[in-house]
């Protein structure tokens, strides 16, 4: 055999084993592809304390079909959700960070970066956090992009959560009759998002036809995330989103309060099938604006069981509510109180505000009796100026507001702290005050507890090692 002839031999050996390398090297990545890796999501406790909760995540699972539930996705966005709240110790960074993607590539909009001031969307804005990163997804080489929207932050956005249609109703042509479709506050956040958003798909040269969307919040966050999810599933006439396919799109909006102020009946769930709200039914926020005035949400509201769906003993025994109980205990150090009446504890607030306000133009309006004894102060200036009374303004005392510090500034729900020599304060190893803990009748510190991003964490863990169905109270209507 010639030289040539062995050197060709030799040659094709070495390229067949470089390619049966390289082959195999692809499967392995292939199958480590599939392996989801666990992340301690960090978040913000009440009292500024950081907290983490072990999730799992791959990319992988964004080739799952977006409009049936999944509990792997539910899990980690839940936790994701709430880490923009600590957005200043820059939880949100480090958790997508550590998911894969590029620091420098993520867009976060908060503290003075919102501009209360601005002339086009004044008050109506909200916190958010983008990332994208390129990943191969059912054998496509894709663009992924994350969309963390913040819950409420100071007197501002509460202002906007009370924007029902301020605008509408202080136009002089006006039917009281034809109130808008979507919440003013949430729509128009939504919108000054979506603006933001459709500038940054275009500076990371995002293929919109191809890219897989993630969106998330809690809260007023959640509301913003049900309307970004529903604008990317049909967008409107000349929207910039108009390629996204809403196959890619997935939605899952924790505690969102309703969105829509007139009902369009199964069109939420038919069209938007792809965007899950997940509500706790003792949690008063999703009960506003109120079921009287038609209000809705887009896309299947998946409700958690309530204590009132178990027997008396059942919150001993049954093992999912039992393991959110502890997975709460964990991630907070404090026990978990129930609201004492389960659902019915959350039917005040919407009884009240629907006897003094049947329907949202009631809000704004004025009845014939009250303008004849000289009433000219509205049920939705009344609460404003309730809200300017007892709320500081997250720009004046920014370094002091934490997750759920709004809500003890309503309600002055937590008890005092004690002198040191009558009540020792204990402190466990990560700085969280155990002599805080509320006790079994604090009515305004369980029905604050019910909104809790802790609770809804808790609830995920639950299903996690449960199932959906042992969570879920209507998880026929929810998937599979």
């Amino acid at each position: 055999m010639g030289k040539t002839a062995r050197f060709r031999d030799v040659f094709l050996a070495a390229y067949a084993a470089a390619c049966l390398v390289i082959l195999a090297g692809c499967v392995t990545v292939t199958q480590r592809q599939g392996v989801a890796r666990t992340f301690k999501f960090p978040f913000l406790h009440d009292y500024s304390v950081e907290n983490r909760v072990e999730f799992d995540w791959s990319d992988d699972w964004l080739a799952l079909d977006s409009d049936v539930y999944h509990q792997r996705l539910a899990g980690p966005l839940s936790a994701l959700a709430a880490s923009v709240y600590g957005y200043r110790l820059r939880m949100d960074v480090e958790t997508l960070r550590d998911m894969g993607f590029n620091e420098t590539l993520m867009l976060r909009r908060y503290g003075a970066a919102l501009d209360y001031g601005n002339p086009i969307w004044g008050r109506d804005q909200t916190g958010f956090t983008f990332a994208v990163k390129k990943v191969v997804v059912e054998g496509v080489l894709r663009d992924v992009v994350f969309v963390v929207v913040r819950g409420t932050f100071g007197r501002t956005e509460w202002l906007s959560n009370m924007n029902a249609c301020n605008t509408w109703a202080k136009s002089e042509a006006k039917d009281r009759t034809d109130v808008p479709i979507l919440h003013e506050g949430f729509s128009r956040a939504a919108e000054c998002l979506m603006s933001a958003l459709a500038a940054y798909v275009v500076s990371n040269s995002v293929d919109l036809s191809t890219a897989k969307f993630v969106v998330t919040g809690h809260s007023r966050g959640g509301a913003v995330a049900n309307i970004v999810g529903a604008e990317l599933d049909k967008p409107a006439v000349g929207s910039p989103f108009s390629a996204v396919d809403r196959r890619n799109v997935f939605v899952y909006a924790f505690a969102p309060p309703n969105v829509t102020l007139r009902a369009h009946g199964a069109l939420r769930a038919r069209v938007y099938d792809n965007i899950f709200n997940i509500v706790n039914p003792e949690d008063m926020v999703p009960r506003v604006p109120i079921a009287l005035w038609h209000a809705g949400r887009h896309g299947h509201d998946l409700m958690l069981r309530s204590f009132d769906l178990l027997p008396f003993t059942g919150s001993w025994t049954d093992p999912a509510y039992v393991t959110m109980k502890d997975e709460f205990k964990s991630i907070t150090g404090y026990e978990y109180w129930h609201t004492p009446l389960g659902t019915n504890s959350t039917v005040l607030l919407p009884a009240v505000l629907g006897a003094v306000a049947p329907s949202a133009a009631d809000l704004y309006f004025l009845t014939p009796e009250q303008i004849a004894d000289g009433n000219s102060t509205s049920v939705h200036s009344i609460l404003e100026m309730l809200l300017y009374r007892c709320m500081d303004d997250a720009r004046s005392r920014e370094d002091a507001i934490s997750l759920g510090g709004d809500v003890e500034k309503l309600s002055q729900t937590y008890s005092t702290v004690s002198s040191g020599e009558s009540n020792p304060v204990f402190y466990s190893p990560d700085g969280r005050d155990f002599s805080r803990q509320p006790g079994m009748f604090n009515l305004p510190w369980r029905l604050s507890c019910m909104h809790a991003t802790q609770t809804y964490i808790a609830w995920m863990k639950s299903a996690e090692r449960h199932g959906p169905a042992a969570v879920y109270a209507n998880w026929k209507e929810g998937g599979e």
